[in-house]
């Protein structure tokens, strides 16, 4: 018994037989009898696995040859999607799609945390040399009145500290 490519015997049943492998051998035939074998496309088994602050739904899903999983991947608070890979697919907004799936495979996500420019803006400033400092570690000189915004941005959900490092002279 051959089932078609990408299918693989399903039942098969009839004048006293037995299955082994995909021979099938009847009982001695004393009366016309008919074997009747049924097929099912071959399926796959895709495994979804989250690193931390996020999920990725469903954890497994059997697919059939060719078709495509689709999982959804969701950040925990304060959190984004920061890759989705494996099995050839594709990440449209929440929703990662696998290629047509054509064996088993896994699908891995990870997340990372929000961050957050920090900046503000400077009014009444007379003279130069102002330098304000963010959490002790970045500088930046501010020359005018006006916007500022400091390069390095802050998780979110942390405190933060901006200083006067240098007070401008006239």
């Amino acid at each position: 018994i051959t089932p078609d490519a990408n299918h693989r015997i399903d039942t098969v049943s009839g004048c006293g037989g037995s299955l082994s492998g995909n021979t099938y051998t009847t009982a001695p035939v004393t009366a016309d009898c008919e074997v009747v074998a049924t097929f099912a496309i071959d399926t796959f088994t895709v495994v979804a696995s989250a690193g931390p602050n996020g999920s990725i739904t469903p954890p497994t899903q059997d697919v059939d040859h060719g078709e495509v999983a689709t999982l959804t991947v969701t950040p925990d608070a304060h959190h984004h999607v920061d890759t989705v890979e494996g099995c050839g697919g594709t990440l449209v907004g929440n929703t990662f799609t696998t290629a047509p799936v054509t064996g088993d495979c896994e699908v891995s996500a990870s997340f990372a945390i929000d961050t957050h420019a920090i900046g503000g803006t400077v009014s009444g400033l007379a003279g130069s040399g102002l330098v304000l400092r963010l959490d002790g570690v970045e500088d930046l000189a501010v020359g005018a009145n006006g916007p500022f915004m400091f390069g390095a941005p802050v998780d979110s959900q942390s405190d933060y500290l901006v200083t006067v490092q240098q007070q401008p002279s006239s």
